[in-house]
């Protein structure tokens, strides 16, 4: 049947047009096992229109060693697994309006210590970790931004992104002072 409607015989193509209702109850179903996330109904609508658009692309992909809908529920967990991602990132975030317990009277000197310290930390990883945790949390760009800005890769952007976020915990978790390099 997929064959069929690859090659465009219109009984197979409604045919998968049908099979392809289970594409908003599969999203539903990849969402609430997903546990909380930021995805409310209109977001998931307009998942299930994109999973609709990427099975038809790829339709000529199918191999049939699964059923169609097997197939089909693949492509929502992915493209769940995606927005859930772009719509949450990872942030690293300093809170200078709240002081620590025990903090009443150094004010903001604290904060901005943790701020600079944050920052000088990010400063001596040095070359491209310290560019993109820069451009990513100091100057809120996305990793398309980035790639774009830096001319690499997005995968290269995202690689270097999470060895920096480590090596920077690291750092100041393990009492980076500094004037250590």
């Amino acid at each position: 049947m997929v064959r069929a409607a690859v090659a465009g015989d219109e009984a197979a193509r409604d045919e998968i047009a049908r099979r392809m209702d289970c594409i908003p109850m599969f999203l539903a179903d990849v969402h609430r096992k997903g546990g909380r996330s930021p995805l409310d109904d209109a977001a998931l609508e307009e998942l299930a229109r994109n999973v609709v658009v990427s099975v038809w692309q790829r339709l000529d992909s199918f191999e049939g060693h699964a059923r169609l809908e097997t197939w089909i529920y693949r492509f929502c967990e992915f493209t769940i697994s995606n927005a859930i991602r772009k719509r949450a990132p990872v942030t690293l975030s300093i809170d200078t309006d709240r002081e620590p317990e025990g903090a009443e009277d150094q004010g903001d000197t604290l904060a901005s210590e943790d701020a600079a310290r944050v920052r000088e930390a990010v400063d001596r990883l040095g070359g491209m970790e310290a560019a993109v945790l820069t451009l990513r949390y100091f100057e809120d760009r996305r990793f398309d931004e980035i790639a774009e800005r830096l001319g690499v890769s997005i995968h290269v952007v995202k690689r270097t992104h999470v060895k920096g976020l480590r090596r920077l915990e690291a750092r100041l978790g393990a009492g980076f002072r500094p004037d250590e390099r």
